[in-house]
């Protein structure tokens, strides 16, 4: 792994690349016997963009965007794609995890499918140079079945998935807020029909936290509450209202979304 600013003048490489890693092999670089005539290198960027790009795909509403706030209908999966890529088994990437005492001080990720090769002469000293960390003999294997399938598959070790569920919560908590789907829903009505709602950030994530949601049993009170409204009690016995009630309720389209398994 080296710092960015070795090759910096690469214009291939992404805007927002921390460090580079390198994916030759290794005994192919070994300076006494160098058997590379290029090397392959790949960027690796913050896993906050990786994550912050994928939520902002499924943050579709307007008021969603605006406030920081995906649907939390929607985390699951989001955690299903952070499992993976913490094993590395997301084949697009390969994960570092933070590592304070060589100063890597926040995740990585390798974004495999963006390779560039360079000429061994004259950038291997000068990689060498910058070299920061280095892969142990395992994850090095993986590295390599993942840029380039020749290993078959490396079994890696796992994150204890104790400790994976409480990296993948941090993460997306740090990413964005998350809320009911409903109240994303009620504030960009409210935000289309021309209610008005707070602009700044934290002040509309806070007016959607504090929409309030029927419960069902309030949905369907309401609804029953507007059929009876509808019905007329005068000459009628208490069957007859009962069966205009039903009848009423049953072609209702509130009461059925409502009541609906």
């Amino acid at each position: 792994m080296e710092q960015s600013g070795v090759i910096a003048e690469l214009s291939t490489l992404p805007p927002n690349v921390e460090y580079i890693i390198v994916v030759t092999q290794s005994c192919d670089m070994v300076k006494q016997r160098i058997k590379a005539d290029h090397i392959a290198l790949v960027p690796a960027i913050s896993l906050s963009e990786i994550i912050g790009e994928r939520i902002s795909k499924t943050q579709t509403l307007e008021v969603s965007k605006r406030a920081g706030i995906c649907g939390i209908n929607h985390k699951d999966k989001h955690a299903g794609f952070l499992k993976k890529l913490l094993n590395n088994n997301e084949p697009q990437y390969f994960y570092f995890h933070e590592e304070h005492q060589f100063s890597l001080e926040k995740p990585l990720c390798a974004l495999l499918r963006r390779q560039v090769v360079v000429p061994t002469e004259p950038y291997y000293d000068r990689i060498v140079a910058a070299r920061v960390l280095a892969l142990n003999e395992e994850f090095r294997a993986k590295l390599g079945w993942l840029v380039g399938s020749i290993y078959g598959r490396v079994a890696t070790q796992d994150w204890p998935e104790e400790d994976a569920d409480e990296v993948i919560e941090t993460i997306l908590t740090g990413a964005c807020g998350w809320e009911k789907h409903d109240r994303l829903k009620a504030a960009e009505q409210a935000r289309k029909t021309g209610e008005t709602i707070p602009t700044e950030k934290t002040a509309l994530a806070e007016y959607i936290r504090n929409i309030h949601i029927p419960t069902r049993q309030e949905q369907i009170l309401s609804s029953v509450r507007e059929v009876m409204r509808r019905v007329v009690l005068s000459g009628k016995s208490g069957e007859e209202v009962a069966e205009e009630v039903c009848r009423k309720l049953a072609a209702d389209a509130a009461f059925k979304k409502s009541t609906k398994q």
